[in-house]
C-alpha cells in the first residue's frame, strides 16, 4: 500500500522504495502478499520508474502459483507493469490466465493487456484474437479513452497481427474524439494505421496535428512524416 500510494501520489523516494523491495525479497514475504498485493507492488515500481530485476522475478514467481486469484484489472496491469520492467517471466502464465477471463476485462484492461505484450515483444495471436473480438462486440470501443484507442491499435501493428475489421472500428471509434489524442497519440495511431495499411482516419489526423504540431516532439515529427509518406 506504500509503494502505490507513493507510486500514485507521483513521489518516487529512491530510498522508501529500495527499503520496500529489500522486505519484500527478505524471508519469503512476498508470500505474505495477496493478489492484488503483487500487482499493485509491481505496477507502483514501474509507476515510479524505480527498478529492481530481482524483485520483479520474486514476484513473477510469487504471483505465477496465483494468477488464477487476480482479477482482469490486477491481470492487466501486471502484465503492463513487467513489460515496463522488460520482465518476461509471467507473460505466457497472463496470457494463458487472461484468454480464460477475457470476458471480465474492460476497455482499459483490453488496452494495457495489448500493449504489454506488444511491448514485451510477445505476440500471442490467440490473446490478440480474443482481444480484438472483445473489442469490436456490442461497440465496446465507445468505452475506449483516446490513449487506449491510440495503443490498442500501435499493440497490433508492433505485434504484427492484422486486423482490417479491427482497424476500421478503431478508426470510426478515434474520429470523434481525435481532439482528445495528445501529440504521441496522434503520431502514434497515423503510424499504426500506416502499417495496417488502413487510411480511413488520415484526412482526419492531418487537419488535428496541423493545430496541435506545436506540441510535437522529434520522434512524434518522424512517426507522422513516416506515416504519411
Amino acid at each position: 500500500n506504500t509503494a502505490w500510494a507513493f507510486a500514485t501520489a507521483g513521489l518516487a523516494s529512491p530510498r522508501l522504495f529500495a527499503a520496500i523491495a529489500d522486505a519484500a525479497l527478505a524471508s519469503s514475504r512476498l508470500e505474505d502478499f495477496n493478489a492484488q498485493g503483487l500487482a499493485n507492488l509491481a505496477w507502483a515500481f514501474t509507476k515510479a520508474d524505480v527498478r529492481s530485476a530481482r524483485l520483479f522475478e520474486a514476484i513473477a514467481q510469487a504471483a505465477l502459483p496465483r494468477l488464477a486469484d487476480f482479477n482482469a484489472q490486477d491481470l492487466a496491469n501486471t502484465a503492463l507493469a513487467f513489460a515496463k520492467a522488460k520482465v518476461v517471466t509471467p507473460f505466457e502464465a497472463i496470457a494463458a490466465t487472461a484468454l480464460s477471463r477475457i470476458a471480465d476485462f474492460n476497455a482499459q484492461d483490453h488496452a494495457n493487456t495489448a500493449w504489454a505484450f506488444a511491448t514485451a515483444g510477445l505476440a500471442s495471436p490467440r490473446l490478440f484474437a480474443a482481444i480484438a473480438d472483445a473489442a469490436l462486440a456490442s461497440s465496446r470501443l465507445e468505452d475506449f479513452n483516446a490513449q487506449g484507442l491510440a495503443n490498442l491499435a500501435w499493440a497490433f501493428t508492433k505485434a504484427d497481427v492484422r486486423s482490417a475489421r479491427l482497424f476500421e472500428a478503431i478508426a470510426q471509434a478515434a474520429l470523434p474524439r481525435l481532439a482528445d489524442f495528445n501529440a504521441q497519440d496522434l503520431a502514434n495511431t497515423a503510424l499504426a494505421f500506416a502499417k495496417a495499411k488502413v487510411v480511413t482516419p488520415f484526412e482526419a489526423i492531418a487537419a488535428t496535428a496541423l493545430s496541435r504540431i506545436a506540441d510535437f516532439n522529434a520522434q512524434d515529427h518522424a512517426n507522422t512524416a513516416w506515416a504519411f509518406a
